[in-house]
């Protein structure tokens, strides 16, 4: 019984991990939906948490087949790393069956595993200038993007575009009003203009002003939509001029504390995985006894 066990336990491990990596290939940084694809990942650490609750269950090595998936690259190429090594992990640190437990589980595998994946990079970088200009260029330019796309959800370049557009507003029809009631004021004093030809200038007038008031606002917006993308520049252009040099050390712990930043979201869904994988344990225990007592029974 213990060796089919094992088998089982081998054949889930495997399944198990290769849907996980596999699921990585779906991620795409700057969409946060996408993050969802890392769901089979937290089954398989539930699933080893909760084998792995009385002892380290060696099967959990296995994951490492994963590997093979290296060459494919990118988040895929990261995501069979980073998977395999959280789950060998959970399978060492993992002890007790409650809830609590389980969430744990996964805490100090997130964390050891952000150190070696920083680690990892920091000596490849390191070792090929090209890699670590990629690195740079690619984080400056993320960072910038979200900066500026936190900016637009927040509403801010919409809330100073109406406060700017009002102001203009208000400006200008103070400004042409006053000039407008100067100009009529005087030429009535000093000319023979009638009714229509007063009406005309009057007319000249507002029309001016609507144009006038019409080019400002546009110019409003086009300063403050360029000022937005230089802050986006401006932020870009610190994060690449901070890592330079042996200050790319600095990405270290920052992907040590990124990836250990997840752990609220991979450690609940794993408990959830773990606590699953529990109850189905204990209905397919208790539907066996009680066919070997009927079996007994009828002996």
């Amino acid at each position: 019984m213990d060796l089919e066990q094992d088998y089982l336990i081998y054949a889930i491990e495997v399944s198990l991990t290769f849907l996980a990596v596999t699921a990585t290939y779906l991620i795409d940084i700057s969409r946060p939906s996408t993050f969802l694809a890392l769901i089979p990942a937290t089954a398989l650490f539930g699933y080893t948490a909760y084998v792995s609750r009385e002892r380290f269950r060696p099967q959990a090595a296995i994951s490492m087949l994963a590997l093979v998936l290296i060459p494919v690259g990118g988040i895929v190429a990261i995501g069979a790393v980073a998977i395999t090594l959280v789950n060998f992990l959970t399978s060492i640190f993992a002890s007790g069956d409650s809830f609590k437990d389980y969430y744990g589980s996964t805490s100090l595998p997130l964390l050891f595993t952000g150190l070696v994946l920083g680690g990892l990079l920091f000596s490849v970088a390191m070792a090929n200038p090209s890699v670590a200009d990629t690195i740079q260029k690619d984080a400056a330019d993320f960072t910038g993007e979200q900066a500026e796309e936190i900016m637009n959800r927040s509403n801010m370049l919409e809330s100073r575009k109406g406060s700017q557009a009002e102001l203009v507003n208000r400006t200008t029809d103070t400004s042409f009003t006053l000039v407008k009631n100067s100009v009529i004021s005087e030429m009535g004093r000093n000319s023979t203009l009638n009714t229509e030809q007063y009406r005309n200038l009057e007319e000249a007038f507002d029309n001016a002003e609507k144009t006038l008031n019409r080019t400002l606002k546009e110019q409003a917006t086009r300063n403050i939509d360029q000022r937005n993308i230089d802050i986006s520049s401006r932020i870009s252009d610190l994060i690449s001029n901070t890592l330079k040099g042996k200050a790319f050390i600095l990405l270290v712990p920052l992907i040590t504390f990124g990836v250990y930043s997840i752990h609220p979201l991979i450690g609940i869904f794993a408990g959830i995985w773990a606590s699953l994988f529990a109850l189905v344990n204990v209905r397919i225990s208790g539907q066996t006894d009680s066919k070997e007592l009927n079996s007994d029974l009828d002996l």
